[in-house]
């Protein structure tokens, strides 16, 4: 459909460092403010923070109480005009933990949000996973041998807190590393709180029995958008190493073709229903089409996919053409576990 897939609950809230928790003072002189958030009955809890300041050589940590789930350090390097969105922590109970060596400024930390998550599996730690349809096909299946580059440009992107979007890598012609990401428009919120997850794959064809690891970066600046062709264009500012993705996360940005040449097949690679990242694919050329109000052959429409399908989640994901280029995101479509041959636009 035309938004994110919503797997949470948004409380506003107001509690800060200033106001709420209590501060220990530590060995070395420094201090240590601890806050407990908790929300009965959540399977997972993230959190959004505005009006937050880390001066340089201070660290926000943010934990389950069973210590298992660690996130941070965050550091003045994650916020974008004093905000910032972190993963999900499974479970229903997150501590905060900020460190303020000796000497250093106090800083703010304030919490805006607290999100509730309420979808995810019951064997299962992180929402979403292994809830995509069976008709999916993992990224790294035999169909997905020929798309093991294009596959590390694609990511997950939690927006507005509490909904899954994807997205991918895109290079720009001065081949700079410039972390550009493109989504959908529908996808859009905030985008100083969205968070890009990367590699959050099977590393087989079978979905593993547990949750795969993976690796995120925090934030990003609006670059461009637009609700013809539904597209949505930003820059990630958060957790970058030398104004680029971290090596480590082994990224690709994908390639592109603007150019109005139909495609003769096509191939997604998404996260369907905030599950790990999966591949669809289009034998047969694709056609010139519309969706919904947008103009007249303002979308590239996949008539029905030969293997896997998209679900809601897989908003934003990037569609390739024959050469691996990125020729479109999804804006939308019919197509369904069950319903393969329903079609999808991408704009």
């Amino acid at each position: 459909g035309d938004q994110p897939w919503r797997f949470g609950y948004n409380h506003a809230t107001s509690v800060n460092s200033a106001q709420n928790g209590v501060w220990i003072p530590t060995k070395n002189n420094g201090n240590l403010w601890l806050l407990r958030v908790k929300s009965s009955g959540a399977l997972t809890l993230n959190l959004a923070f505005d009006h937050t300041i880390i001066p340089e050589g201070n660290e926000l940590y943010l934990y389950n109480p069973e210590k298992s789930f660690i996130l941070g350090k965050f550091t003045e390097e994650h916020l974008y005009e004093e905000q910032l969105g972190s993963e999900l922590v499974p479970g229903d109970e997150i501590i905060l933990e900020y460190y303020v060596p000796a000497g250093n400024p106090t800083g703010h930390i304030q919490l805006n949000t607290v999100t509730h998550g309420y979808r995810t599996s019951s064997e299962f730690y992180l929402k979403a996973f292994g809830s995509s349809g069976a008709c999916n096909f993992n990224v790294n299946c035999p169909q997905g041998a020929a798309w093991q580059q294009e596959r590390n440009g694609v990511v997950m992107l939690v927006s507005n807190n509490n909904g899954f979007c994807s997205g991918s890598l895109i290079n720009n012609t001065l081949n700079n590393g410039k972390p550009y990401v493109l989504t959908a428009n529908h996808c859009y919120s905030n985008p100083a709180n969205w968070v890009f997850r990367f590699n959050w794959q099977s590393a087989g064809c079978n979905n593993p029995a547990t949750e795969p690891s993976f690796q995120s970066l925090n934030g990003a600046i609006l670059r461009a958008r637009a609700t013809a062709s539904d597209f949505c264009l930003v820059e990630i500012t958060g957790g970058l190493q030398g104004g680029t993705v971290p090596a480590a996360f082994t990224p690709y940005f994908n390639g592109w073709d603007n150019t109005n040449n139909i495609p003769s097949s096509a191939v997604g690679i998404h996260h369907p229903a905030g599950d790990i990242k999966k591949i669809s694919i289009e034998n047969n050329p694709l056609v010139s089409t519309t969706f919904g109000a947008c103009p007249p052959d303002s979308h590239w429409g996949v008539t029905g996919w030969d293997e896997g399908v998209t679900e809601g989640g897989s908003s934003g994901s990037p569609l390739f053409d024959q050469n691996h280029r990125i020729i479109g995101q999804l804006h939308g479509g019919a197509s369904a576990c069950g319903a393969a041959a329903l079609s999808d636009e991408y704009g």
